[in-house]
């Protein structure tokens, strides 16, 4: 029964290394949607008034 013990737990922490792994990679993935992206520059809204040359 100890050897079966022993066999369970390595499998148990094989799969916590490997489902840690998957976590991190989804959070980072996450914190990149979440952030905000810099705003680009617009144009302003509204009437022009051009300068007339006589």
């Amino acid at each position: 029964m100890v050897i079966g013990y022993d066999e369970l737990l390595t499998r148990i922490e094989e799969l916590e290394e490997s489902t840690d792994a998957q976590f991190s990679e989804i959070y980072q993935a996450l914190t990149q949607l979440l952030s905000k992206p810099d705003p680009k520059p617009r144009k302003p809204i509204g009437y022009r008034i051009l300068d007339e040359e006589k």
